[in-house]
């Protein structure tokens, strides 16, 4: 019993190694068979996770190198938007624009006959935490030359407060055929605060 029931025959030194070196690979292919195959899919599963980082990273410096060019461009749009708040009137203010749209057309050659807002028309554009904006379409019929007509549209087009025309019918006029009556409907911006 105290005897193996085989003999281990004498080694060289070569053998020994060979022995060894045998040995160490069975022990690397265990290990990665067994436990760093796990390890390699865990770290792969993570490489689309590394590569977005480092795109956030990127974007993250960039985005700090050009902070003072986004400082610039938002007082510039601050600029803008209080130049547009300038621009769209408080329901309170109507009267006064209507008066202003017909001192325009006046001052055109343009004969008012009939201005007035239609309010059953308005429509609501934007609403936020201070306030509502409605377009309110404005009836305007006038009578006057064709140019004095286009200069009229001009001066509404181009005027500080926003009003846009939407539409318009210009025909002659029966008792005068170098007159032109136009019809044409202007929107305005109002702002109501809440």
């Amino acid at each position: 019993m105290n005897k193996i029931p085989f003999e281990i025959p004498e080694m060289t030194n070569k053998t020994k190694y060979y022995l060894f070196a045998g040995i160490i690979v069975i022990v690397f292919l265990l290990d990665y068979t067994l436990f760093m195959r796990f390890r390699i899919k865990a770290l792969n599963s993570l490489a689309p996770e590394i590569s977005k980082f480092s795109e956030s990273l990127k974007n993250t410096k960039y985005n700090f190198e050009h902070q003072p060019a986004y400082q610039k461009e938002v007082s510039g749009l601050r600029e803008k938007l209080s130049k547009v708040e300038k621009s769209i009137l408080a329901r309170e203010e109507i009267p006064m624009l209507l008066e202003n749209i017909s001192r325009l057309a006046t001052s055109s050659n343009v004969q008012i006959d009939q201005i007035m807002p239609l309010k059953d028309s308005q429509s609501l554009v934007l609403e936020n935490e201070d306030a509502r904006f409605y377009a309110l379409p404005i009836y305007v019929k006038g009578q006057g030359g064709y140019h004095s007509i286009g200069e009229f549209f001009n001066r509404i087009e181009s005027n500080q407060v926003f009003m846009n025309i939407e539409d318009f019918d210009i025909f002659s006029s029966p008792q005068n055929p170098r007159k032109h009556i136009v019809k044409t409907a202007v929107t305005i911006f109002v702002m109501e605060r809440k």
